[in-house]
């Protein structure tokens, strides 16, 4: 439990931290927000607590440490306890229906769709719920241990570049199988789906590994390290200046630009294979009517069109704000109303969202999914229907079994397995049957 506070050491209402010596220790804590404390120990007695609070070294690690936590505010808690609410059961939903394989798609559109889907899945859980959920609820929990912390960035990191990474894959397959007609039998199949999955899923994980290496405790309790904090060789080893550069243009520059390319080419090539097929059409038989191809793959072209086009939109405030801290080199913020920092997470809050929209994206252009969807939400409204079904809506209940019917007819005709009675009889054979249905069946054994 966090002890009372004895003596006021330092504060900052800039970045709302405050530090206060506990009791009768070496030890103060620092409430970084309302109802939220850290601490950490002085290497000196209570009374030259507060000059080490206020010295070099402490107060850095004290607002690195607030702006190392979630941004805290209502809308923040809003916004990604609705997204996590939204986007997870959404997700769930693409993953099944499509699996299914009921939806009109062919199997390595459904390939890349699912695989999306999972990944964006992944992103909500890491990035939305335990990188910030987590922090906004339960702050200080095993989470912002230094390894759990550290490992919990590079899955955030894998699942945000894999899910970026496939869908530029997915927007390539889209363009080759459109403009590419002699590459189309060769690379669109479900295998070359499977395999670049698979292949893109694992680079994404290995490439991330290093910043599991490249984090430290900003303090340590018990032995226990706590919270992470970017090592100072990050700054200045030549190996990490590479690797930063390498993962700047592997997450977001290149697929960013890669998507605007590839629609770019295709709307290009629609267009004059369009006017080509119409002029030909006009100068052979004079048909002006609508060109057959061109509806043949019209579903594709949607499809490709809005979730090429959602990623560009959710995802451009992210890379205007990513290039705009890379040339000026500017990373720091005062407080979570920085403007530079509501701009930053502006772009993470769009970002995160793109995880969640394909379904929605899916629901609106294919009506297949919309007729498998609507088909599941029946079933669960039958499903839970069928458990709450009160004893009132029974009020039929048979004297000898117990059992409990609707209707009045739907008991009697029950009863008659008690009774054996029979009431419907064969006028042939003599046979006799407790309902008429079974009696029609009969009959056409004689016929």
């Amino acid at each position: 439990m966090t002890p009372e506070p004895d003596m006021l050491v330092d504060s900052d209402e800039s970045v709302s931290w405050k530090c206060w010596v506990a009791p009768g220790s070496l030890q103060f804590w620092c409430c970084l927000a309302p109802g939220l404390r850290f601490m950490t120990y002085c290497e000196t007695t209570p009374k030259k607590a507060e000059h080490i609070a206020c010295g070099a070294g402490y107060r850095s690690d004290f607002i690195f440490l607030k702006m190392h936590a979630p941004p805290t505010g209502l809308p923040y808690v809003i916004y990604y306890t609705v997204l996590a609410v939204v986007a997870i059961p959404a997700n769930l939903v693409a993953i099944v229906i499509l699996s299914r394989g009921r939806c009109g798609l062919s199997r390595c559109i459904t390939r890349y769709l699912v695989s999306m889907a999972v990944t964006d899945l992944l992103v909500i859980i890491t990035a939305v719920i335990i990188n910030r959920l987590s922090g906004m609820y339960f702050p200080g929990s095993f989470l912002s241990i230094t390894p759990v912390c550290s490992v919990s960035n590079v899955l955030t990191f894998a699942a945000r570049v894999s899910s970026v990474w496939l869908t530029v894959s997915f927007t390539f397959d889209r363009f080759v199988a459109i403009c590419c007609q002699n590459f189309k039998a060769k690379y669109c199949t479900e295998r070359t789906a499977a395999v670049v999955v698979g292949t893109i899923c694992t680079l994404g994980c290995l490439t991330n590994i290093p910043f599991y290496f490249i984090h430290e405790p900003i303090y340590v309790v018990d032995n226990v390290p706590w919270y992470c904090r970017i090592k100072d060789i990050r700054y200045t080893s030549p190996v990490w200046t590479a690797f930063d550069w390498f993962d700047s243009i592997l997450t977001p520059c290149l697929p960013f630009l890669l998507i605007l390319l590839l629609n770019a080419l295709t709307v290009r090539y629609i267009l004059a294979a369009s006017r080509a097929r119409r002029r030909l059409r006009v100068q052979s038989n004079g048909d002006t009517q609508s060109d057959p191809q061109m509806e043949s793959r019209k579903k594709s072209i949607v499809l490709l069109f809005t979730i090429s086009g959602s990623f560009i939109l959710l995802w451009m405030t992210y890379v205007i704000q990513f290039l705009r801290v890379r040339i000026v080199n500017d990373y720091n913020f005062r407080s979570f109303n920085d403007p530079r920092f509501i701009l930053q997470e502006t772009g993470n809050m769009l970002q995160l969202l793109s995880s969640c929209t394909n379904t929605f994206i899916y629901a609106a252009i294919q009506s297949k999914f919309r007729e498998e969807l609507k088909k599941a939400v029946q079933y669960q409204f039958n499903l839970v229907s069928r458990l709450f079904i009160s004893r009132k809506e029974r009020p039929f209940t048979c004297f000898v079994c117990g059992k409990e019917y609707t209707c009045s007819s739907t008991l009697l005709i029950h009863q008659w397995v008690h009774t054996g009675e029979k009431p419907f009889t064969c006028s042939m054979c003599g046979k006799g049957f407790t309902q008429f249905s079974y009696l029609q069946s009969h009959k056409r054994v004689h016929k």
